[in-house]
């Protein structure tokens, strides 16, 4: 080739790679030419702003990057990996996108570039690097940080040495006698029987002692009259229904949703009454924990019967029963916001952690950074809680076909063929047509003897289909796409940082732990960490739960909170002491724990305070006494039921009206069915709409985790015990049943107060109502329509259920 012509080929050759036509375009104009209008023409319509199916926005890359409810659509550098490509190139059968036709081979193929570039999606603040302790040189943690009291592993410490060593009867008494001792404080002395066994029966049962369960006491003069006392009541059904109250205030529980939508939860009660059967069973508390947050995971073996595993699938309920933002229109939002109320409320529940503080930034007191807390989010945000993600969200539901389902099916199947062969038998005779529109006019217009016949067979159709036997629905979680959650700065998903791994918090498991392998959520995996026998706070947690339902004050102050917020224990070695036997001796029992506690000579003293105690512990953080405490709403009013004869021991079950799902508005005495006598374990729990009664003792509020009910005085609470209609009929009843005995004035009111107070009266108020009797009569003798003596005795019943006794353990 010439020179000449050789220079023409490569000024050509030097001319078309310049010239515009041939240029490579940048990433963000090939985005701008043919991704953008793509996803706007054939994506946006369903997936942006305004409408969100399943959950997925289309319309920014960090809406892409969080994904819906089957996880990140889109994975930058690697777009066969990345969903939005299994979907548009039909990959799955129930995952064809866009709906109408197919993207074109060419269409696809911009998509996989873009993708495969690095999805650069112009003016996106997604590019921001998130900065946190992780990317800090050194150690994550302080030797401050890891060496905080709640985290250490359990130990067995030693008995303390005491003086008065023959006070003791357990080792719980050891540990608090050498607090007392050194503080030249003396134990109250022992309390009576009688107070005892009245204390027993509302400790564990939340009922009274009848006159004759009080006598049977008494009277067993043998060394182990006690503990028997407290294993019968332990045994007792009523148990469950006492203890399990006091574990769904921790899981929040209520029959309505709250918040911006108050739907009705109608199958919820399933989860209540699954956790009385738990504590009557005495379920170790471990199982407890793994069943109520995975327990669909623990799949049904080899000839276990479907109920065995629908229990399970029911304590997760725990994790549905939360309220839920149902109605946002930002479905990102709203199932990152239910992930956050479910993952503080299990860290709250089991560990006593605020993990939720670090959503937004790595807690500001808590060795949590941000980071570990999406790490455990990602669990829950592979786990379904809502159907879908639009507006208004259902809470998910499953549907199981229970031992002998079948048979009654195919029972009903039987009857309803029956009853439809004569009707297609009725059909034909009439040579109705069978053109649909046709046939229901002829229908209409038949008359006499036809007409009555076909309504006649119509109505037993009807009857049998509302016969067909239903499947037994549960309200809990489900499992969904595994996915792993980006940190989000400052708590909002559109702006993603680094990405993080499903795994546990490091403060525990170490600084390099291992990511979760697994092809489920993670959910099993996380349980079963809390509820390992290693676990530094799972068991100090709940033991201390039992002690400050059993003692009024936990030995932690603030049960909910064992972070560097939280009070100190006034007794750790105690603490650390009880979590190991529970662990170690009891097997997680928590009837053995509740039965060490009452061993206990703590546990037996009197609540008589003395002045040389108030002086130095006015607020008993010692416990040098026992501490008097008024009883929780639901006490008074089943104690109310119970002395008057009225309470209705029926167990399980739902009282609610509302169907599933319906709106539930209004005030608690609108919407609520409390004009039974069941316990108040059973009644509907509305959120926004609670109980008056129960509101008026210091109920919780159920949308929020509660360890720690306080307890108020104010006046409307004496008033409601003076006027209330529960007060009038039930002290009616009592004052009836009190005249139904043949007995002597005085034997009557000695009876009176055994009924209401475990207890025979003082001389002085044996003579205050032997003489308010007849002058109650006498005064009030001009209402022929009133029963003097009756209404005498009510006065009387009325006034003392008043006092601050009748509401008291003592």
């Amino acid at each position: 080739m010439s020179d000449r012509r050789c220079w023409f080929v490569c000024s050509v050759f030097l001319f078309l790679m310049a010239s515009p036509a041939m240029a490579q375009p940048t990433a963000e104009t090939f985005f701008e030419q043919h991704v953008r209008p793509l996803l706007s023409s054939r994506c946006w319509d369903c997936h942006a702003e305004d409408v969100a199916e399943s959950g997925l926005r289309m319309d920014s890359r960090q809406a892409l990057l969080v994904g819906g409810e089957r996880g990140p659509a889109l994975k930058p550098g690697d777009a066969q990996g990345s969903l939005l490509i299994l979907a548009v190139e039909h990959g799955e059968a129930d995952l064809q996108m866009p709906e109408g036709d197919k993207l074109s081979s060419e269409e696809i193929g911009m998509l996989k570039k873009w993708i495969d570039d690095g999805a650069i999606w112009p003016n996106s603040p997604d590019y921001v690097v998130a900065t946190s302790k992780d990317t800090a040189t050194g150690s994550l943690f302080t030797d401050e940080q890891k060496s905080f009291w709640a985290f250490q592993p359990l130990a067995l410490p030693p008995l303390p040495t005491v003086q008065n060593a023959q006070w003791a009867r357990n080792e719980i008494d050891y540990f608090v006698l050498a607090r007392l001792e050194a503080n030249r404080l003396s134990p109250a002395a022992p309390a009576d029987k009688r107070t005892l066994v009245r204390r027993a029966y509302f400790d564990l049962i939340g009922l009274p002692p009848s006159p004759q369960q009080i006598a049977e006491f008494l009277n067993d003069n043998s060394p182990d009259a006690w503990e028997t006392l407290i294993d019968n009541l332990l045994s007792s059904p009523a148990y469950g229904e006492r203890w399990g109250r006091h574990w769904l205030d921790v899981a929040r529980y209520a029959d309505s949703n709250g918040l911006d939508e108050n739907i009705a939860f109608e199958f919820i009660y399933k989860y209540r009454d699954w956790v009385i059967r738990a504590f009557n069973a005495d379920m170790p508390f471990n199982q407890f924990v793994v069943e109520q947050l995975a327990g669909d995971l623990i799949p049904q073996s080899e000839g276990e019967a479907i109920e065995a595993y629908v229990d399970r699938v029911i304590a997760t309920g725990f994790l549905s029963v939360g309220p839920k933002m149902v109605a946002d229109d930002d479905p990102i939002k709203k199932a990152l916001d239910v992930v956050d109320e479910q993952l503080n409320t299990t860290s709250q529940a089991f560990m006593g952690l605020t993990i939720g503080c670090a959503r937004c930034h790595d807690h500001k007191f808590d060795p949590i950074p941000q980071w570990d807390y999406y790490a455990m989010a990602g669990i829950f945000r592979s786990t379904k809680t809502l159907e879908h993600l639009g507006v208004v969200a259902p809470i998910a539901e499953h549907s199981f076909q229970l031992t002998g389902y079948q048979s009654q099916l195919a029972e009903w199947e039987a009857q309803r063929h029956l009853v439809q062969s004569e009707l297609d038998e009725f059909l034909s005779e009439m040579n109705v047509p069978e053109d649909e529109k046709k046939q229901s006019e002829f229908l209409q217009h038949l008359a006499g003897a036809a007409q009555e016949r076909y309504q006649a067979i119509k109505s037993r159709l009807e009857e049998v289909d509302a016969q067909k036997p239903p499947e037994f629905i549960v309200m809990a979680v489900k499992e969904q796409e595994p996915v792993d959650l980006p940190v989000m700065l400052r708590g909002n998903y559109l702006t993603p940082g680094e990405p993080t791994r499903r795994q546990f918090l490091r403060i525990f498991t170490g600084e390099q732990p291992t990511p979760l392998e697994t092809d489920q959520s993670g959910r099993l995996q996380l349980a079963r960490w809390i509820a390992d026998d290693t676990h530094p706070l799972t068991p100090r947690v709940i033991v201390n739960r039992i002690w400050r339902w059993r003692f009024g004050r936990g030995i932690v102050g603030t049960p909910d909170n064992f972070g560097l917020l939280g009070e100190r224990p006034t007794h750790p070695q105690l603490l650390n002491w009880l979590a190991h036997a529970f662990v170690h001796q009891d097997a997680w029992s928590m009837k053995a724990m509740h039965k060490r506690m009452m061993m206990s000579a703590t546990y037996q003293m009197q609540s008589a305070a003395n002045s040389q105690a108030m002086e130095v512990d006015p607020e008993n953080r010692l416990w040098w006494r026992f501490p008097q405490r008024r009883m929780e709403a639901e006490v008074i009013r089943d104690n109310t039921l119970a002395v008057s004869g009225q309470l209705d021991r029926t167990m399980y079950g739902s009282l609610m009206t509302q169907k599933d799902k319906q709106y539930i508005t209004g005030t608690a005495s609108s919407v609520s069915q409390y004009d039974n006598t069941r316990r108040s374990v059973y009644q509907p729990i509305y959120r926004s709409a609670v109980y008056d009664l129960l509101t008026a003792f210091d109920f919780p509020d159920p949308a929020t985790l509660n360890g720690d009910r306080k307890e108020s005085i104010v006046a409307p609470q004496a008033l409601l015990m003076m006027n209330s209609k529960l007060i009038d009929q039930a002290s009616q009843k009592l004052a009836r049943r009190i005249l139904t005995e043949e007995a002597s004035t005085a034997e009557r009111i000695d009876l009176l107060y055994e009924i209401l107070f475990a207890r025979i009266p003082h001389d002085f108020e044996q003579q205050q109502v032997e003489a308010f009797l007849p002058e109650f009569a006498s005064a009030d003798s001009t209402d022929a329509k009133v029963d003097q003596q009756v209404a005498a005795w009510q006065s009387v019943c009325r006034a003392l259920m008043s006092t601050h006794e009748f509401i008291c353990i003592d």
